[in-house]
């Protein structure tokens, strides 16, 4: 009886440990399968956020390995990770960490790369740190200083920009302003009424005497020897004076439809305190010109 127990004991341990051998090889089989597929890889990161050991490798959104190792290097971040050994990274590839949730789910992303040149295997990466919930948070109250920042300056520029309109308001509602503007114009149309008129009774005189000085001038040539050509010349200077005042007067034209044209830019001289006080001050040498004129009359030395 106690042999047939030692006996079924052998046989119940030896196919225990059968069994156990059998699971080991199948265990090793597929670890070694697996590890024959799969190439390894080191990664530096500036830094990581949310990253785990363990974590999956996605290329181009699909799982292709995991990671294996996570330790600082220096002021760097080394991840060793394995992926499957078809897989071929070209010179332009791009990796960084990826979140597949919001505030959490991170795996390494890897994008291989279109170019010609591979990447030898064991040559080091170099990764592109991802933008996580947190970086994004910082970067939007960054974004929400700028922007109060823009608006206070946004402010100051419509407080300036109602000290301007106010100014303006300012200098159109002055009642004394507008008043300056149309006794200066009515003087200066006043003016030049009178100006004309007197340029056209002037040229009538001016006219008769240049010709009776002609007439006299032939008449006493043999006689007057060189005083001829004082007389000459004051001709030509009386005919220069009708010249210049018709000129004068043509040009007072212009300046008064100037001025009573609102569309022309010289509206914006008559807002200068200086330019209505030497208006004022030219007007009144010319009434005072014009009044001696046609008291005296206009005195011709022809001797």
């Amino acid at each position: 009886m106690q042999k047939s127990k030692s006996s079924e004991f052998k046989v119940g341990l030896f196919v225990f440990a059968a069994a156990f051998i059998v699971i080991l090889s199948i265990f090793w089989a597929k670890g070694f399968s697996v590890g024959l597929t799969m190439q390894e890889y080191v990664v530096f990161f500036p830094k990581v956020s949310g990253l785990n050991e363990g974590d999956q490798v996605s290329l181009n959104g699909v799982r292709k390995g995991k990671i294996d190792k996570i330790e600082l290097q220096g002021d760097s971040v080394k991840i060793s990770f394995s992926i499957d050994k078809d897989i071929k990274l070209k010179s332009d590839y791009y990796i960084y960490v990826a979140a597949t949730e919001l505030t959490g789910g991170k795996v390494l992303y890897i994008e291989p790369g279109k170019s010609l040149t591979e990447v030898p295997p064991g040559t080091p990466l170099l990764g592109t740190p991802g933008a996580d919930f947190s970086s994004l948070m910082n970067s939007f109250g960054d974004l929400t200083e700028d922007v109060k920042l823009l608006i206070g300056e946004f402010k100051k520029s419509t407080e300036n920009l109602n000290v301007v309109i106010a100014n303006v308001n300012d200098i159109v509602g002055d009642e004394g302003l507008k008043n300056s503007i149309k006794t200066t114009v009515s003087n200066l149309s006043v003016t030049s009424q009178n100006l004309n008129q007197l340029v056209n009774e002037s040229r009538t005189g001016i006219t008769g005497l240049t010709t009776k000085a002609g007439n006299t001038l032939e008449s006493i040539d043999l006689t007057v020897g060189d005083n001829g050509k004082e007389l000459k010349n004051t001709l030509l200077e009386i005919q220069t004076l009708t010249s210049t005042i018709d000129t004068l007067a043509v040009n007072l034209n212009k300046v008064v439809n100037d001025i009573n044209n609102k569309e022309k830019g010289i509206g914006k001289f008559l807002t200068d305190d200086e330019f209505f006080n030497n208006i004022n001050t030219t007007l009144t040498e010319i009434e005072k010109l014009s009044k001696n004129i046609r008291k005296n009359g206009v005195k011709l030395n022809i001797f």
